[in-house]
């Protein structure tokens, strides 16, 4: 593996103000940019790129997929999401902001890593920006490339809550409570109906499609999952495995991070399980029989 600088914006010919990736030069195709000012044209070749020796190296025993630019987790995870524009597609790279592990890549197609990469694929609110289509070609990459014995996190607002909030909205409080959180984006203004409330998270923020847990579990099966390794989950509750617990106790510890010292932002917690959304969540948690 060798390393090459790719900019996050045109800033200076100082390295420390690059993204700095690992790359095997075998499997670089297309034009090279380096150093530049605008998104890589590079792309990888054939179908996996990542191998788990080379995540052991750096550390990375989790995968994270959509937590948008700003919450990346520090050690011990790789964070992936199609936000990060300019950098070449499927390279781990290491963010010049906070020198944490990045990885640009869209969910709904292959990732570029291993057979059994990681001990825990992990996304929170990313799921419903995905057509079950692509939910399921997800699902399937995600099970794949967690170890046997690994468990994929899902967690995606709760179609269920929704409708019973609005059939129920005479006595059911929570669509506005929903709404007093999360005020719904545009349209008509105050008061929020509750007509508005659903059809906000039906209609923005770029969602694609609602899941309630039987279209999670028809989702999964599609992807060729076992039905019974999906499980319905609660958040941080017993039935996480304690090693995902700790995992996500110490990403919440901005300590963890002890690459970020010297970058131009001061170490952040990572926020996972968001306390915010666990009155609209649906928690998922998928178990990868032991081999």
């Amino acid at each position: 593996m060798s390393e090459r600088h790719y900019a996050c914006r045109k800033l200076g010919d100082a390295a420390s103000q690059y993204n700095t990736c690992r790359v095997r030069a075998s499997e670089v195709v297309g034009s090279e940019r380096t150093l530049g000012d605008g998104s890589s044209a590079q792309s990888r070749a054939n179908g996996t790129f990542m191998s788990r020796a080379e995540l052991a190296e750096l550390g990375a025993r989790y995968l994270q997929v959509g937590g948008d630019w700003w919450n990346k987790c520090g050690d011990g995870w790789v964070n992936g999401d199609s936000i990060f524009t300019r950098l070449p597609i499927g390279f781990v790279c290491e963010d010049w902001r906070t020198g944490r592990h990045i990885v640009r890549l869209d969910a709904g197609k292959p990732l570029p890593f291993e057979d059994g990469a990681f001990d825990a694929v992990y996304t929170e609110h990313m799921f419903e920006h995905m057509l079950p289509q692509a939910g399921a070609t997800f699902l399937r990459e995600a099970y794949r490339v967690v170890r046997p014995g690994g468990v994929i996190r899902v967690t995606t607002p709760d179609l269920e809550k929704y409708l019973n909030g609005y059939v129920n909205r005479r006595t059911d409080p929570f669509l506005k409570d929903h709404a007093d959180r999360w005020p719904p984006m545009g349209k008509l203004g105050l008061p929020h109906t509750a007509a508005t409330v659903v059809n906000n998270i039906f209609r923005n923020y770029e969602h694609r499609w609602i899941y309630d847990f039987e279209e999670v579990v028809r989702t999964a099966h599609v992807a060729g999952i076992p039905v019974d390794a999906v499980h319905r989950s609660s958040r941080l509750g017993a039935d996480l495995p304690p090693e995902l617990l700790r995992a996500i106790r110490a990403a919440e510890t901005p300590s963890t991070a002890k690459h970020q010292a010297s970058r131009s932002e001061n170490p952040t917690r990572c926020w996972l399980e968001q306390d915010i959304r666990e009155q609209e969540s649906l928690y998922v948690l998928i178990r990868k029989p032991a081999a």
